[in-house]
């Protein structure tokens, strides 16, 4: 018995392990474009494809592109060049679009090929109906209602962030919110659509598409934690600052920032580890990332 367990152990350890060889295409450096149009103007972040080499992957610093020509064209004429305002962001100045016109970003820079966007348009801003009440079960959490007519004959995404505001301390980005139907959660977040996700300035927001209330009049109900939340040096989640106002910013999305987001966002914790590299979509010829188009509609209420 001894020698069939040590002669299994043996096998064990050596039959477990084996190189396999990946090889992982790369076409070579190119730029990666991250940019919105909205009634705030335009704004972009500019970097670069990195190989996937553990020496390139190893960079520490962010590889921006600080010297570049970022050109914005309105129905295929260039109308202005952006400025540059650091750690690859350029910017526009005192600029309005038109809700009529048609817009696309074009961009340049040494040493990397030339790209340029699709052309997108600006969506309506949606109006809102908002109400905000204790609930009974629990009084430090509300109950959070936006009513709004979800704009007809058109493919509608959306775009929902709640972040606190408090007189003294200012802006509170760790409130927690959470959909409330009467279908259950998780199967309206697989037929829907419905995903909660952190954006770039790592605050959560809640996208979601008009797949389930197309053209119609939507009420989209919401719990959300009346105070602010964080982990002690124990990591003990501990209840915080009760926020003076909720400033509530509800954004109509092109398609081109929809199917950007909701393809890097799909998967989260391990499951990155089990399943094959994502392939986001794109609306960058030439380069990576996406140009895309929202109109904004901000609301700030009193608790």
């Amino acid at each position: 018995m001894r020698i069939l367990f040590s002669v299994l152990l043996l096998f064990s350890l050596f039959a477990c392990t084996k190189d396999l060889a990946y090889d992982i295409s790369y076409e070579g450096d190119k730029l990666v474009l991250r940019g919105t149009i909205s009634e705030q103007g335009v704004i972009v972040k500019l970097t670069y494809s990195l190989a996937p080499t553990i020496e390139r992957l190893a960079i520490d610093s962010e590889p921006i592109i600080p010297n570049a020509s970022v050109e914005l064209l309105e129905e295929g004429q260039v109308i202005f060049s952006l400025e540059y305002c650091g750690s690859g962001i350029y910017k526009s100045k005192d600029f309005i679009p038109n809700t009529n016109r048609r817009y696309s970003i074009r961009a340049s820079a040494k040493d990397y090929p030339p790209i340029v966007s699709s052309e997108v348009k600006l969506p309506e801003v949606i109006n809102l109906d908002i109400t905000l009440e204790p609930q009974k079960i629990n009084t430090q959490t509300g109950l959070l209602q936006l009513r709004f007519q979800d704009p007809v004959a058109i493919s509608s995404y959306y775009d929902l962030q709640i972040l606190g505001f408090h007189s003294s301390e200012g802006v509170l980005d760790d409130l927690e919110f959470s959909l409330i139907d009467d279908v259950i959660e998780e199967e309206r977040e697989g037929s829907c659509n419905f995903k909660f996700l952190y954006n770039q300035r790592e605050y959560l927001t809640f996208l979601f598409p008009d797949i389930c209330f197309s053209d119609k009049l939507y009420t989209l109900n919401l719990s959300i934690l009346l105070y602010s939340r964080w982990e002690n040096v124990n990591n003990e989640l501990i209840n915080g600052i009760v926020p003076d106002y909720l400033d509530i910013e509800f954004r109509h999305l092109d398609s081109n920032i929809y199917n950007y987001f909701s393809t890097i966002n799909n998967l989260s914790g391990l499951d990155w580890a089990f399943t094959e590299p994502a392939i986001s979509i794109s609306n960058i010829e030439g380069g990576f990332g996406y140009f895309g188009a929202f109109g904004t509609n901000k609301v700030r209420i009193k608790i």
